[in-house]
């Protein structure tokens, strides 16, 4: 790590991005720490160089009042002997000031540069079968963009879902889109190509994410099968539609203000976080 006297070395934008490199590491170490919290302690002198590092940020006159605030808020946080601050203090104070010097110098995060988040993402399970929760697969016909497929793929990973498969002429999840917006999470979950007609003759139960079908407060889930999420401009196909209006229906989420869509993720997210929960509600009778 960069000692105090050579940042102070270096030209003012040189030193602000030397110093947000030098925030993520420390972060990163309190997010990934050894124990079952996943908090790792910091050495006095690693707090004592924290506290400088806020502190030529409090003192620097060029960046906005509220990034000062920031680096004041790190200095005073690290700086007390009598009164050490907690790791989860200390990532908060450092997320914040790193994220206030980022805007400053013009880099904007996307979701995929955020550093992971401290709880486990996974239980041990050897392989994404052992991590399924649920016999539920989702069908995405003709998905185009790979950041809602990877976003559907982190999703049905989180929730516990058995698969994820992809038509022909869907994104693919290997895209770096798709990988960036999965945050790991393709590895998780079973992922494959197929026809419409495969996933259908395959899957006693299928359904249709789609407007003009039951509310989701009154659909009836079935206790297992396929839900077919539709394309972003045309929505699920009349042949997939055909299909789902004979088994189990059409499923609508209802939306009471101005705007009338959610984004395919989203809706797919509202769609498994009522599924799943009736799943285990019938699971716990």
């Amino acid at each position: 790590m960069i000692t105090i006297r050579k940042l102070l070395t270096l030209k003012p934008p040189s030193r602000l991005r030397k110093i947000v490199r030098v925030l993520e590491q420390t972060e990163r170490c309190l997010a990934t720490g050894p124990d079952t919290v996943n908090e790792c302690v910091p050495t006095t002198a690693d707090i004592g160089f924290l506290a400088r590092v806020g502190a030529i940020v409090d003192e620097c006159a060029d960046v906005p009042l509220q990034v000062q605030e920031a680096g004041r808020t790190l200095a005073e946080l690290c700086g007390s002997l009598d009164r050490p601050a907690r790791p989860e203090q200390m990532r908060r104070a450092i997320n914040r000031l790193r994220h206030g010097l980022l805007c400053y110098l013009g880099h904007d995060a996307a979701e995929w540069d955020l550093l992971p988040s401290a709880r486990i993402e996974t239980s041990g399970a050897s392989s994404a079968i052992d991590m399924a929760r649920f016999p539920i697969t989702v069908y995405l016909e003709d998905v185009r963009s790979p950041f809602n497929v990877g976003s559907i793929i982190r999703t049905s990973a989180a929730f516990g879902i058995e698969a994820v498969v992809l038509s022909p002429d869907c994104a693919a999840a290997d895209h770096a889109r798709a990988r960036r917006s999965a945050m790991g999470a393709d590895s998780m979950i079973s992922i494959r190509r197929a026809g419409l007609e495969e996933i259908a003759a395959a899957a006693p139960h299928v359904l249709a994410l789609e407007q003009g079908g039951t509310p989701l407060h009154r659909f009836h889930f079935p206790p297992g099968g396929v839900v077919i999420v539709g394309s972003e401009e045309l929505g699920v196909s009349p042949d997939a539609l055909s299909i789902a209006d004979k088994r189990d229906g059409r499923v609508t989420i209802p939306l009471t203000g101005f705007k009338a869509s959610l984004n395919v993720g989203v809706a797919f997210g509202v769609l498994l976080s009522a599924w799943t929960a009736s799943l285990a509600a019938a699971a716990a009778e």
